[in-house]
């Protein structure tokens, strides 16, 4: 179980994040200056005024992504709603309009959603507040967190499966690029130890992602920026942006679908089990 929370810093504003155990993490945030959030450093004390649980981190990070992109009324108007569920772990505020002031700066709340985001490259705005994220992968969970990329991400898993599993030899004919076929040659290792290819493909995603982060960063129009991780509830993240994500989204499947069409031709002329080069893979 996931938790995204929200605390109120000691001048007023609002940082939102996830963890497993809030309750630690907003220790953290109060009194350890290596683990706590860089915007939560010079803030101190914090305190909890909203959680919400979910099941996986991923689903946190959509959520914390979600909340984020709320202006600062929103924000207030979630955390009121939770105000009578006891959820906080400090007393109700008297007046919340006193202790949420109007016009405390947007900048400073949303500062560290700049810190751990970076700002688009592309217009400067602070990550969630463009249109122009193409994909936001998380690479030590090997998820999507974020992006244009969210609405055909089925297809492009599957995709990027059927290619992992697929013959090295021919996905290099195919012109899938070294990155790809050094994850086929990780998968082929795998099952030739015993693995099936269902498995080793999933020990292999982390890779997988950063195949894909790879591809993506190949097309001229699109800039990548790093987020290296903080603390341990956090990860390393990889933000891909373009003045037109729904189109390199499109160009990455034309182009994966027409690499799995090639090694399909190439199974079929080799007389192997169609799209895999790995028998029992489908």
């Amino acid at each position: 179980m996931w938790f995204v929370y929200i605390v109120r810093c000691a001048d007023d504003t609002l940082y939102t994040g996830i963890a497993k155990d809030v309750a630690r993490r907003v220790e953290e945030h109060n009194s350890n200056n290596l683990l706590a959030a860089s915007y939560t450093r010079g803030r101190r004390p914090v305190a909890l005024v909203y959680e919400e649980a979910v099941e996986t981190r991923s689903a946190a990070a959509r959520r914390e992504y979600e909340i984020k992109q709320m202006t600062r009324a929103g924000k207030k108007e979630l955390i009121r709603h939770a105000l009578p569920e006891g959820d906080l772990i400090m007393p109700a505020p008297e007046n919340l309009d006193d202790d949420f002031p109007d016009d405390a700066p947007e900048d400073d709340e949303d500062e560290e959603a700049g810190a751990e985001g970076g700002r688009c490259p592309i217009c400067e705005m602070l990550a969630g507040e463009c249109d122009h994220l193409v994909a936001s992968i998380d690479l030590t969970y090997a998820e999507f967190v974020a992006g244009a990329i969210f609405a055909h991400e089925r297809v492009i898993r599957d995709l990027l499966e059927h290619l992992a599993a697929s013959d090295p030899d021919a996905l290099k004919v195919a012109g899938a690029g070294p990155v790809l076929e050094h994850v086929a040659m990780l998968v082929r290792s795998e099952t030739e130890e015993g693995a099936s290819a269902g498995d080793a493909v999933a020990i292999y995603y982390p890779q997988i992602m950063a195949a894909l982060s790879h591809i993506l960063q190949e097309e001229e129009d699109v800039t990548a920026t790093g987020i290296d991780a903080v603390s341990r509830e956090d990860s390393s993240v990889e933000n891909l942006w373009a003045q037109e994500p729904e189109w390199i989204v499109e160009r990455l499947i034309e182009r994966l679908q027409g690499l799995a069409d090639e090694i399909d031709d190439e199974d079929r002329d080799e007389g192997r089990p169609r799209g895999t080069g790995l028998k029992g893979y489908s």
